[in-house]
């Protein structure tokens, strides 16, 4: 199994359809909790 780099802007389209996908079937109460944790990972990486 060969593992592939996948780009900046790629990761950002992923979790950006992720956050959509959530957002859609949680309470927001719940999500801000994920959103949180998704600007975190894009703040610092």
């Amino acid at each position: 199994m060969e593992l592939t780099k996948i780009t900046l802007y790629q990761l950002e389209n992923f979790l950006l359809a992720e956050c959509d996908i959530l957002h859609n079937k949680m309470d927001a109460s719940d999500y801000k909790y994920y959103l949180f944790g998704m600007l975190f990972l894009r703040t610092f990486s």
